[in-house]
């Protein structure tokens, strides 16, 4: 009976050695074990100790907790009023801008006219056309000839129009008639007559053509 207590016996005794061995090395570890700064504090992560260390301005405070949005009052809540979309079918009227009336050009007068003339006796085209405003060339433009000078009828006479020359006198450019010799005749300076005239460097004129002479 007592044999068979032995192996219980030591069983007990080494157990008890280990764990005094066990607990004394802890200590020993725990003694050993440096001072943790404030703040700090150890802690395992997959079996290994770590140190960690708390920044205390960096800490997450609650403060003053939002209330519970089911208790705000109307008067709290936004007043803006939404805008107003037009109703489903209906379109807004936009004012179509009307544009400016464009600029009109001031027409230019004919050159020509037809006056009431009454044929005096023994009158030719060529009496009638000691007029500057008319030549024979110009009667003979508009179809009046010498048989239709019929003393004391009224033809209808072209002329050139005072209008197309304001402030100037009209002349009827005859046959053979150049620049240069109209130039001399009605003492008006060469440069002068083709400014007038919007004449070419040439001077170029034609027979029933009218000129503003000033």
């Amino acid at each position: 009976m007592q044999r068979t207590q032995y192996p219980i016996v030591i069983t007990i005794v080494i157990m008890a050695v280990i764990t005094a061995v066990g607990l004394f090395l802890a200590w020993s570890y725990i003694l050993r074990r440096p001072e943790l700064p404030e703040g700090s504090y150890r802690t395992v992560v997959e079996g290994v100790e770590l140190v960690v260390n708390q920044d205390p301005d960096k800490q997450v405070y609650l403060i003053n907790p939002l209330p519970d949005q089911t208790q705000l009052q109307p008067d709290n809540q936004s007043t803006q009023p939404e805008p107003s979309q037009p109703a489903a079918g209906t379109e807004q009227a936009t004012e179509t801008p009307i544009p400016p009336p464009e600029p009109t050009a001031t027409p230019i007068p004919d050159s020509v006219i037809f006056i009431d003339y009454v044929v005096q006796p023994n009158e030719t085209m060529y009496s009638v056309a000691l007029r500057l405003d008319t030549s024979i060339a110009l009667m003979a433009q508009e179809g009046i000839a010498q048989d239709k000078l019929v003393p004391g009828q009224t033809i209808k006479l072209p002329v050139g129009n005072p209008a197309y020359c304001p402030g100037k006198r009209p002349y009827a450019v005859a046959e053979g008639d150049t620049a240069y010799n109209i130039s001399r005749t009605l003492n008006v300076p060469l440069d002068v007559l083709k400014t007038l005239n919007n004449l070419n460097d040439n001077f170029d004129i034609k027979a029933a053509q009218i000129l503003c002479i000033p």
